[in-house]
């Protein structure tokens, strides 16, 4: 093989620069990639956990009371369906947020520390017991992710 012309050489030597500023390049926008992700997640979350919050205040002096009107009771059942709808949409990001980590979408130890302790509440919550069923669950993400965390057999 005949030795290179500095053409040549001056072609390699800016082609290899190309490559390593793509990779950085991409390497960046991935990264960024990843902050979205994580940004609107915690966005998501925080929001659910608010509306699960501010329900929870509105029906507040309905439950104090020991007996409610006809119109009271029609009130908290309206109430009583909007919860349900509240904590089902802070699940739903809930489990959007596990199967981002599932599918490595986000940093997964940044994940397991801002998250483990809330997915495991979320789980092992008496009141939550029917949403996490593990035959009949829609929160199969979550189960995996909790499941990953906590079962200390594997």
């Amino acid at each position: 093989m005949p030795p290179m012309t500095p053409y040549e050489i001056i072609s390699v030597v800016i082609s290899l620069i190309a490559l390593i500023v793509a990779v950085f390049s991409y390497l960046k926008v991935t990264s960024l990639s990843m902050g979205n992700i994580e940004l609107y997640i915690n966005e998501r979350i925080t929001n659910t956990k608010e509306r699960v919050s501010d329900i929870s205040m509105q029906m507040a002096p309905l439950l104090a009371k020991k007996s409610r009107s006809e119109e009271e009771e029609a009130q908290h059942q309206i109430y009583v369906r909007n919860l349900r709808t509240a904590i089902e949409n802070n699940l739903n990001a809930y489990e959007e947020a596990c199967a981002k980590y599932r599918d490595n979408k986000v940093d997964r130890k940044r994940f397991v520390k801002n998250y483990r302790t809330e997915i495991r509440q979320l789980v092992e919550n008496k009141h939550h017991k029917k949403y996490f069923d593990g035959v009949t669950s829609r929160y199969k993400a979550i189960l995996e992710v909790y499941s990953e965390w906590e079962n200390l057999e594997k």
